[in-house]
């Protein structure tokens, strides 16, 4: 825009006995912002690389990369000519909420101390490089507040350096810390991020409200999360995360009422998510096992797993976690889980049963002896299983097959053999065509 046209746009909106002197002060002004100009350009996107950082570093890296990114979308969507200086001329820029979902573990959908631990550092450091976007926790009235969404996720996976896969080599795997940030309103992603984590031992051992989950939580919002985490700037976040925010925000206020031991109002906000046409997922069926476990409310914890199991089915995706011994077919020793065990046992074989649904029982191992072994203790650790399934329901017996998976699904991999690959040692349930009339 002209010098001439900013003039005459001020010679037309102002009376003609102030209209000189006015017009020259709006003249010093327009020379002070440029000639009115449109706004520099925000600087590129600083991209972390292939390098792997320490935890902090590595937010560090993501938080200026996104801000870096943000701001290139609101220079290339900001107000342009007259309207850029008027409202420059107002003031400085207004302050932009941000509501950040919960990230979580993309091996088994939970949140753990150290996604818990990232998220917080990345809100710190984004609200600490750009004052002009604040980032609150992810509750209903935040999100209708809120101009963009943050979302994210830590993943096990092929990297550029650590541990390898495998005793006989393969791709090196660790973790990578993954982010992105989307409009509130559209969907449209409009910055995303990544770095690797150099951290061999990180802690991931789950939050609260997730410790006591008798599934992983891998169902098709912590899918829809981690896709949109991963999704490039001018992509569009996954339809049914996004769909499902305001839901999640029930659920992040329950989790939060869950690890500050208020048990009771946890309670209220499950049930209320369950209540919601798109809140009978995965996430609020566990939240209300384990809520109703720590209540003593049984009866109520049994119908809960029931149903969670019935929705796990009805998306082919059901890994119960029954935590087994390393180098055994036993369940692992611990007397709290004994009595959870007999309960997912026998819902799952009434579930299974009343559905006359065929399933493949899978076993999977940790990766920390040999294929052959593997193989055959993950087939045992299935015929287990089955077995215990038809004792409760013997009209299951052609219902039910076992394979053995061995260590060629792993989720994390790592053959440390400890708590942190404990989703390795897992049995899946898989829905397959049944062979025989039913």
């Amino acid at each position: 825009m002209t010098h001439g046209i900013c003039l005459q746009w001020c010679a037309s909106r102002l009376p003609a006995s102030v209209r000189m002197p006015a017009c020259g002060a709006l003249w010093s002004v327009l020379f002070a912002l440029a000639g009115c100009a449109a706004p520099p350009p925000a600087p590129p996107p600083v991209n972390p690389g292939e390098q792997a950082y320490e935890l902090t570093a590595g937010v560090d890296a993501i938080a200026a990369d996104l801000i870096a990114q943000i701001q290139q979308h609101t220079a290339r969507t900001a107000p342009q000519g007259v309207a850029a200086v008027v409202s420059r001329l107002q003031g400085p820029p207004p302050v932009r909420q941000a509501v950040i979902d919960p990230f979580i573990d993309a091996q088994n959908g939970y949140g753990t101390r150290t996604t818990q631990r990232a998220q917080e550092a990345l809100v710190a450091r984004i609200g600490a490089r750009d004052p002009t976007i604040r980032v609150a926790a992810l509750t209903s009235g935040n999100l209708d507040a809120s101009a963009f969404v943050v979302t994210g996720a830590l993943s096990f996976e092929a990297g550029v350096r650590g541990p390898p896969a495998s005793a006989a080599g393969g791709s090196p795997r660790q973790y990578r810390l993954i982010a992105s940030v989307s409009d509130a309103r559209s969907g449209l992603v409009i910055a995303s991020s990544s770095a690797w984590i150099a951290d061999r031992n990180l802690d991931m051992a789950p939050l609260p409200s997730f410790a006591d989950s008798p599934v992983f939580l891998n169902d098709s919002y912590a899918k829809g999360q981690i896709a949109t985490a991963r999704a490039a700037p001018g992509e569009t976040a996954d339809p049914v995360w996004f769909s499902r925010l305001s839901t999640a925000a029930l659920l992040a206020d329950a989790q939060a009422a869950f690890s500050a031991d208020d048990h009771r109002a946890a309670l209220g906000l499950y049930q209320r998510a369950e209540a919601r046409s798109d809140g009978k997922i995965l996430k609020t069926y566990s939240g209300l096992y384990v809520t109703h476990l720590k209540l003593g409310n049984v009866a109520e914890a049994e119908r809960s797993f029931g149903q969670l199991v019935a929705v796990a089915l009805s998306e082919n995706n059901l890994s119960i976690r029954f935590l087994f011994r390393v180098n055994s077919t036993d369940f692992v020793a611990d007397s709290r889980l004994v009595e959870q065990y007999r309960l997912w046992v026998r819902q799952l074989a009434a579930q299974l049963a009343r559905a006359r649904t065929c399933v493949d029982v899978q076993g999977h191992s940790s990766k920390s002896g040999s294929d052959e072994y593997n193989d055959k203790l993950s087939l045992e650790r299935a015929n287990a299983l089955r077995r215990q399934l038809q004792a409760e329901a013997p009209a299951l017996a052609p219902l039910l097959r076992a394979s053995g998976r061995g260590s060629r699904e792993n989720l994390v991999g790592s053959g440390s053999d400890d708590a942190s690959d404990a989703i390795d040692r897992r049995v899946e349930f898989r829905i397959i065509g049944c062979a025989q009339p039913r």
